[in-house]
């Protein structure tokens, strides 16, 4: 089974004293790969907002194709890269400048939030975009998701989503319903799932919704141990709009990250976790959850194909390594090293 034949991507690098962001080609049936066009950023971008432009290709572009959009993990900024799309050239980076937007760190007056070592800055960690092209941003170290207005390049922070307090704000999914009425917020520090009800138009300082905040640590590990973790990644279904997927990492290192820790277990689990949720049918309450365990060591990604048909791929950090986790078979099955299905 070849996964991909050919990827847009992006890396950031430093070339005389600078950061720069390229994008570049994979070609996995040549084995090769090129950089297309780069340009300046201010430091761990984070995730580029992506859609297809067509079946061979994934790129990362605004949804009218006119921009890129971009957050820095480092930089704490939201960043709009100019690019030009052709047949001959496909996704290029223009030399036009960056507009660029730094939202106001939230504890800027206390210096750091209640994690003291991971948010003492704000730390814009996904960008997403609704069908009226607002612009969503979750700021792990400002505890909030940035809403931004944009009209062609340049654009301004609007209204926000206020979650919780320490709740480490990392990525954020819409409920797939045609109105994008409920935004999913996965807390990294606080592994709590954050819910936001966007029906109305957008307003100063949105509060959570009520009584709808899971934890998604599963039960095997101590309450006095889950700080050691870390929450990841968050998916909706794609053809059932109410199961959540959640997924957990360092599970396997907690008495590595902290060894003054007391009765960490032994005996590892053989990898990361998975938090499903079942939602209730408006969306608002849960109503039950279950864990799935992987193989799969430190989750850096998951996926969920988008016809159902393998319902969540992750991919690993430490030693590698690629699980489909369930497929519509109700199978778990691995990826080899060349990409195929064993």
């Amino acid at each position: 089974m070849r996964l991909l034949s050919m990827l847009h991507g992006s890396s950031s690098h430093r070339r005389k004293g600078a950061l720069i962001d390229s994008l570049f080609d994979i070609d996995h049936a040549q084995k090769t790969s090129k950089i297309t066009s780069q340009q300046p950023t201010l430091g761990a971008p984070g995730h580029f907002l992506g859609s297809s432009i067509n079946t061979a290709e994934i790129v990362i572009t605004l949804q009218d194709n006119s921009a890129l959009a971009l957050g820095t993990y480092l930089g704490g900024s939201i960043a709009l890269y100019l690019i030009s799309i052709t047949d001959k050239d496909g996704l290029l980076l223009t030399d036009a400048p960056r507009t660029e937007v730094f939202p106001r760190f939230l504890y800027e007056s206390v210096e750091h939030g209640p994690n003291e070592g991971r948010q003492r800055q704000c730390h814009v960690h996904q960008m997403l975009e609704d069908k009226r092209g607002l612009l969503y941003a979750p700021d792990l170290g400002s505890d909030r998701v940035w809403i931004l207005r944009r009209d062609k390049m340049n654009f301004e922070i609007c209204d926000w989503l206020l979650c919780p307090r320490g709740t480490g704000s990392r990525h954020a999914v819409l409920t797939p319903d045609g109105l994008e009425t409920i935004m999913y917020v996965i807390g990294e520090l606080s592994h709590t799932v954050v819910a936001f009800d966007l029906s109305t138009p957008p307003a100063e300082a949105i509060q959570p919704i009520d009584d709808f905040a899971p934890n998604i640590i599963p039960p095997t590990v101590h309450p006095d141990h889950q700080f050691m973790i870390d929450s990841a990644d968050i998916c909706l279904h794609p053809t059932i709009p109410n199961v959540l997927y959640v997924s957990n990492r360092w599970e396997r290192h907690i008495a590595q990250r902290d060894p003054h820790l007391k009765n960490v277990p032994e005996e590892l689990p053989p990898g990361d976790d998975v938090a499903i949720i079942l939602l209730s049918s408006d969306g608002r309450k849960v109503e039950n959850m279950k864990h799935v365990r992987t193989n799969v060591d430190v989750i850096r990604g998951m996926r969920l194909n988008e016809d159902g048909k393998f319902v969540v791929v992750v991919v690993g950090q430490e030693g590698g390594g690629v699980e489909i986790l369930m497929d519509q078979w109700g199978e778990r099955r691995r990826v080899d090293a060349r990409g195929r299905l064993e």
